[in-house]
């Protein structure tokens, strides 16, 4: 059971680095994948059903959060970017 507590550890990691990645403009795209990593290590390891669940759960739920901040503040991103170009504010 040493490998699934590795797992749910590296799925809270990924999942806290997820949210944090968020908030940094177009660090979100690496955001987004750390939360996707969270995800699917935090659903296979919660799979097995060992003690190790409470932490996968906690980098399950991290994850989803991170990829959701990660997703809107990506287009929040974008958009503005779009809109600063369109208006011709961006060299």
């Amino acid at each position: 059971m040493q490998n699934s507590k590795g797992k749910a550890i590296a799925s809270l990691i990924c999942g806290i680095v997820s949210v944090v990645l968020a908030w940094f403009g177009y660090g979100a795209i690496a955001g987004l994948a750390a939360g996707i990593v969270a995800i699917v290590l935090g659903v296979g390891v919660r799979k097995l059903n060992d003690e190790n669940k409470n932490f996968a759960t906690a980098g399950l739920v991290t994850g989803i959060i991170g990829v959701v901040l990660s997703g809107i503040l990506l287009v929040c991103v974008i958009c503005a970017a779009g809109t600063l170009a369109t208006a011709g504010m961006l060299s």
